[in-house]
């Protein structure tokens, strides 16, 4: 499975001085340096995804298409 990341940048997104490889890089703290590491939250897995979106096929199938969209 692919590792996937969503990064939203600052605005206005600023210029880094340095590139990835440069020894200052991590004291500037605007790109991801060479072999650093970030923090994150894990999201919804794809297998969780499919398995709700099952769900919801099947809830739809069951009361109708047309009245499933009157309640969205």
């Amino acid at each position: 499975m692919e590792t996937m990341i969503d990064i939203t940048p600052k605005d206005p997104l600023p210029t880094p001085s340095v590139g990835p490889l440069d020894p200052d890089c991590s004291r500037e703290g605007l790109v991801l340096c060479d072999k650093e590491r970030i923090k994150g939250q894990q999201g919804v897995s794809l297998d969780a995804m499919v398995g709700i979106l099952t769900r919801l096929g099947r809830d739809m199938e069951q009361i109708g298409v047309d009245k499933s969209f009157k309640f969205g």
